[in-house]
């Protein structure tokens, strides 16, 4: 799992007015039967910027927990990221 930060500070408590871009995104990959991680998925994180922590569990489901800069704050303070 890889968690790329976003670019959407507009969505941030307290930068309103700011630029709005991509939220968070997250990779999933895969270990091959010759030890290669290939890309499996990718999805788009309701975190505008980042989450603050995240958990995979065994299943390859996502949990994101908080927000960068808004702990505490906004919609997105518990997200289930199921694999598909």
């Amino acid at each position: 799992m890889r968690v790329i930060p976003g670019k959407n500070l507009g969505e941030v408590s307290g930068f309103s007015g700011e630029k709005k871009g991509q939220p968070a995104r997250a990779v999933y990959y895969r270990i091959t039967e010759t030890d290669n991680y290939v890309k499996f998925q990718e999805v788009e994180l309701l975190n505008p910027i980042a989450p603050v922590d995240f958990a995979v569990s065994d299943a390859g489901e996502l949990v994101t927990l908080d927000n960068w800069h808004n702990m505490g704050i906004g919609r997105c303070n518990r997200n289930l990221y199921p694999i598909w």
